[in-house]
């Protein structure tokens, strides 16, 4: 059996941007600005016959949408929710599914688009044959690079010495041929093909010269495992090395690749606050704090984004590493309105955009969410798909959550709903009683981001096999660490 490896060095690993999730939005790639409608991302990995098509409205002076498959209009809805059941060919195949937001005298609002059951390439290369010619060697592989991605060389090595160097432009519809010197004939020669992408990953594959009869060939993918180790009292346990963690996936043992300190692995963080009326009574003190916890978060290499919500929901700041700019950002910010929380989670979670490295998504506000049309359930299935942490800091008046699901509910169930957005994602929800309880979470918080570690490991489950694999990760010693693991569906590549 011959094993493709994917190679992520640990800088790499941190910083390429590679395409998105199948079916998720192209929109945001396109421009920084939102629309005011987004597409959310289907439910299944692959669509197919009739599909469900839900939209995401962050203005409310929307009087119909319009969905449109492969340039067609298929349905008009008049009111919300904004979501339409679309016949998707069947079996599936990359189709484009549009929505149109326009007012009552049809001028279009704004617009999102998808590719659906998107054909994701792997990054591959594969040694498809080694002849015998006069001159040497005649080889023959084939090399497959991720959407999106940009291939800069192919190596070919012979045993480990460079023999020949490729740019993309001899490759022939993903093919690559060519003659090679033989310079020694021991039995144990091989011929190794190794393929670099411009941002930094590589895949290889190894064929000796003289194996005889067909291989069995397995591609693995890179997994990506964000993980907080904590003792008892939930301080965060640094120093760890990949010998001190046991992975166990499908019932069986998996070996470690990597382990990266928070130091070494970007960040991308949103903070999405809630700028509604009521708010205004503790507006300073709470901008001031989230602010600063903001800019002291995302260190040089760090990214940040910042959204606020009351009735409407706005992108203030797209992601950015400039801090003074994410500053900027809160001061503008006005409390007036009510409250969409759930809308707002949603609308966060569309900003990343199968980013690679750390995530995470802080989400404070204490009002009531009374103009969501997304149901609550929707965000907490998003949050584990994409692997994203939601830690929300509920303030509250008289010592009582203040946002209740929807359709009403007592505290206890407002808290029930928050634990359902915050722990199946990796999260935390924090209960707020004063000023001094908000700095503290916030504390934490910054300290949980700071003291993360990046987990990798390789698995043969491919990325669009639908739900990811199950994992089980331990420390090994001693046994009274916690280990808190956030890890998503996009987070395998």
């Amino acid at each position: 059996m011959r094993v493709a490896f994917s190679h992520f060095p640990a800088m790499a690993l941190l910083s390429l941007a590679t395409a998105p999730l199948s079916g998720q939005s192209t929109a945001a790639a396109r421009d920084p600005e939102p629309s005011i409608i987004r597409i959310l991302p289907p439910r299944s990995v692959e669509s197919a016959g009739r599909t469900l098509i839900e939209a995401l409205a962050i203005e409310p002076d929307i009087h119909n949408v319009l969905f449109y498959v492969d340039g067609e209009l298929a349905e008009r809805r008049r009111f919300p929710p904004w979501e339409a059941k679309l016949k998707l060919d069947s079996p599936p195949r990359e189709q484009v599914v549009r929505i149109e937001a326009v007012d009552e005298n049809n001028k279009v609002l704004g617009s999102d688009e998808i590719l659906v059951n998107r054909v994701v390439r792997p990054l591959r290369v594969r040694i498809e044959a080694l002849e015998t010619i006069a001159t040497g060697l005649h080889l023959k592989s084939t090399v497959s690079v991720p959407n999106e991605a940009q291939l800069e060389s192919i190596t070919v090595f012979f045993n480990e010495t460079v023999v020949s160097t490729h740019p993309e432009e001899e490759l022939r519809d993903g093919r690559l041929e060519v003659d090679l010197e033989r310079p020694s004939t021991r039995p144990d020669d091989y011929v190794r093909v190794l393929a670099q992408l411009e941002d930094g990953r590589s895949v290889e594959d190894v064929s000796l010269v003289a194996a005889p009869g067909f291989e069995e060939e397995v591609d693995v993918h890179l997994v990506q495992l964000q993980i907080v180790v904590t003792n008892r009292n939930g301080v965060p346990i640094t120093g760890l090395e990949k010998k001190h963690f046991s992975i166990r996936e499908k019932g069986r043992t998996v070996e470690p690749a990597g382990l990266f300190p928070a130091k070494d692995v970007s960040l991308l963080l949103g903070f999405a606050i809630d700028s509604s009326g009521s708010m205004q009574r503790v507006w300073r003190q709470t901008r001031e704090a989230a602010a600063s916890f903001l800019v002291q978060t995302i260190s040089p290499r760090d990214e940040g984004f910042l959204i606020d919500f009351n009735t409407r929901i706005r992108l203030l700041q797209p992601r950015t590493g400039d801090r003074a700019k994410l500053q900027e950002a809160f001061n503008a910010i006005v409390p007036d309105g009510g409250t969409a929380l759930y809308d707002s989670i949603l609308f966060s979670m569309l900003q990343f955009d199968r980013q690679q490295g750390r995530r995470g998504l802080v989400v404070l506000t204490d009002g009531y969410d009374v103009n969501s049309q997304a149901d609550p359930n929707r965000a907490v299935e998003f949050g584990k798909k994409l692997g994203v942490p939601i830690y929300i800091l509920a303030m509250e008046a008289g010592g009582s959550p203040r946002v209740p699901p929807r359709g009403g509910g007592g505290a206890s169930d407002a808290t029930s709903v928050l634990h359902l957005l915050t722990d199946p994602t990796g999260g935390r929800l924090f209960r707020v009683l004063s000023m001094e309880h908000l700095r503290d979470a916030l504390r934490i918080i910054n300290s949980e981001m700071r003291n993360q570690y990046v987990l990798t490991y390789y698995t043969d489950t491919p990325p669009t096999a639908g739900d990811p694999p199950k994992v089980r990760l331990e420390v090994e010693k001693p046994k009274n660490f916690v280990v808190k693991v956030v890890f998503g569906q996009d987070q395998v590549y």
